[in-house]
């Protein structure tokens, strides 16, 4: 039974990776006006939960970007050194290497996405 779960869970996580790798920035572009509008006016309505929210949901995207990075760099059969190579360098030509680019820059965008949110509920009243 165990192991079913972690199977689900493993086809869950792939399914981040055939999906298209711009459905989660473009549903938090969408919810980053709520945010906005949270720090211009806090007692208008309870946007609160809504920022907990899309803290959650960018966090998880977080965590499907480093997923997805450890998967593609063990297929390509990279240790840390390669993957710091490829950041530090320019857009690589190879598509799997520019999966890897791709995949560590949303993950990056989505950790300055939790931390712009840790932010607005820090200076939420």
């Amino acid at each position: 039974m165990g192991q079913h779960r972690d199977h689900q869970f493993q086809d869950f996580v792939q399914g981040f990776g055939k999906s298209s790798g711009l459905v989660l920035p473009f549903l938090l572009l969408v919810a980053l006006p709520i945010t906005f509008w949270s720090l211009r006016d806090p007692q208008s309505s309870p946007v609160q939960p809504a920022v907990v929210a899309l803290f959650v949901v960018s966090a998880f995207w977080a965590v499907a970007a480093m997923l997805e990075v450890n998967r593609r760099c063990e297929i390509l059969g990279w240790r840390r050194s390669h993957l710091s190579s490829l950041i530090a360098g320019s857009r690589p030509d190879d598509p799997e290497e520019l999966l890897v680019w791709q995949w560590t820059l949303q993950s990056c965008c989505a950790f300055l996405m939790c931390a712009f949110c840790a932010a607005t509920l820090y200076l939420m009243p």
